[in-house]
């Protein structure tokens, strides 16, 4: 991913994001697990993403 950043005034920034892309076959090619109690997943659901349960 890649990241750029436009300034706005002396304190504000746009933030625009460069995501590749990838073929569904291998973003689920490895099970990658994270634990539920992990400061990650904390953090996630404390942006309002939700995690499907």
């Amino acid at each position: 991913m890649r990241v750029r950043t436009y300034g706005i005034g002396d304190t504000q920034q746009i933030v625009k994001l460069f995501y590749r892309t990838v073929p569904l076959e291998d973003a689920i090619a490895k099970y990658r697990a994270v634990e539920p109690h992990s400061t990650l997943v904390k953090m996630a659901r404390g942006l309002g993403i939700c995690l499907g349960d």
